[in-house]
């Protein structure tokens, strides 16, 4: 079968071209028409930028993994979702995809709610992790370092949630952006004494600091956040490297201030319920779609524009290059 798809065949470059969709008539999968798919920019901007620090780059890659579509036609069982059925799912920008409705995370969307405000429900399902493994409890003090589009989903989803939750970034226009959401405190995280403002701010420093800056400088400021014993959570990926904090003195500032540094990837949880385990991705992503859904994190106003895939290009070039002024583009795969 064939169907449309982005690539990044080399760095800098990005397109829509043909392919032809595997498993598209095997009938132990079902068949999905996608209706609209959303931009990681941390993740795909590093890989279209080429070059990150972490892992071996082969192009051509395919990104994306936040994709609402329809089932055209339901895999063979019960298990599965039903053709007609309108679901979120982890899968590259494209306009058909496959699953395994045994061994692949689907979440049922609603009929009402606009295909790219459900599709990014992906994105605000990666700090949903952090918001369950953490000690911190609604009416503590959460700080968010960096307010690109994951930072501000982190921020909003522990609003959401009942946490007093103060935004940082080093771009003013970020900072805007995050009070016109909503968001009471917000702060420019540049020059001295920001550490200072939020220990007086909370009364001795957040309980949990999360990073999602993708910056080792937001990381060394993340780490001057909380309170004795509180927590930081490195939820950004610093892709491309930088900082040059001596690591003695982050060393320092963990062991002094008995602090409880871990990752936020979000695959520490299992990708389906389980008894062992606080959440799972999938129970990540139907939080995620309610607060959408009942408008507690404004997801239409999070995303810059919805374009055609023939915009890939102007798309990743507009991320990597003026981050500053927008968060993050859906393509639109059907009318």
């Amino acid at each position: 079968m064939q169907a449309r798809r982005i690539v990044f065949p080399a760095p800098r470059e990005a397109r829509a071209d043909q392919f032809d969709l595997d498993g598209a008539s095997d009938p132990a999968r079902a068949l999905l028409e996608a209706e609209a798919s959303v931009v990681s920019p941390g993740t795909e901007g590093a890989s279209f930028r080429g070059g990150h620090s972490i892992g071996k780059l082969v192009y051509p890659v395919r990104p994306g993994y936040a994709w609402v579509g329809r089932v055209a036609r339901a895999a063979d069982g019960d298990a599965g979702p039903h053709a007609g059925d309108r679901v979120l799912v982890m899968r590259p920008h494209a306009s058909h995809a496959t699953i395994d409705p045994a061994a692949d995370i689907w979440v049922p969307v609603p009929e009402d709610l606009a295909a790219a405000e459900a599709a990014l429900a992906r994105l605000v399902a990666v700090p949903a992790t952090t918001l369950r493994t953490t000690q911190a409890r609604a009416g503590d003090w959460v700080a968010v370092v960096g307010l690109g589009i994951v930072g501000l989903c982190a921020a909003l989803l522990f609003r959401a949630c009942g946490y007093r939750v103060v935004g940082l970034d080093v771009v003013p226009a970020r900072c805007d952006r995050a009070s016109r959401l909503g968001l009471e405190h917000v702060l420019t995280a540049s020059g001295d004494g920001v550490a200072e403002a939020i220990h007086d701010l909370t009364g001795g420093g957040v309980h949990l600091a999360i990073d999602a800056s993708g910056n080792v400088r937001g990381e060394v400021l993340a780490l001057r956040l909380p309170r004795r014993e509180g927590e930081v959570v490195i939820l950004g990926t610093p892709w491309m490297g930088g900082g040059d904090e001596p690591i003695k003195d982050l060393f320092q500032l963990i062991h002094t201030r008995y602090l409880h540094v871990r990752s936020g990837w979000e695959w520490s949880l299992p990708m389906r319920p389980s008894p062992h385990a606080r959440g799972s991705i999938q129970e990540n992503f139907e939080l995620a779609l309610r607060l959408i859904a009942d408008a507690r994190i404004p997801a239409g106003q999070l995303i810059t524009d919805v374009v055609p895939p023939d915009d890939a290009q102007r798309v990743y070039d507009e991320l990597v290059d003026h981050g500053d002024r927008c968060l993050t583009f859906a393509f639109r795969w059907s009318e």
